[in-house]
């Protein structure tokens, strides 16, 4: 069995270890959010983009204040804290923000 490093604990200098299943996520909080074209209201659909090469996947979006909690249609592999989530709505990029917590 293989194990990938998921996380870090500085309080505990620890590596955070879990099998591949863990990998994956349902969703995202991202803040620090920067909009280009405002989403037209709290709930959207969009895709979300989760790294540079990395293709978008649909996903249902809540804004809530000053925060993006993401709700993927299908399980997301390596959601990872401090990249940079990017919302698009077919060709016009929304925004964005940072990725600052994946859900199981």
């Amino acid at each position: 069995m293989f194990v990938y490093v998921v996380d870090l604990d500085l309080e505990w200098d620890a590596l955070i270890l879990r099998s591949e299943e863990a990998l994956y996520s349902r969703g995202l909080l991202a803040q620090d959010l920067h909009w280009i074209s405002e989403p037209a209201g709290k709930k959207f659909q969009a895709e979300v983009q989760i790294r540079y090469r990395a293709s978008p996947v649909p996903a249902e979006n809540e804004l809530r204040e000053g925060e993006a909690w993401v709700k993927f249609f299908q399980p997301v592999q390596a959601v990872t804290r401090g990249q940079v989530a990017v919302f698009y709505q077919g060709e016009e990029v929304l925004g964005g923000g940072i990725i600052v917590k994946s859900f199981c």
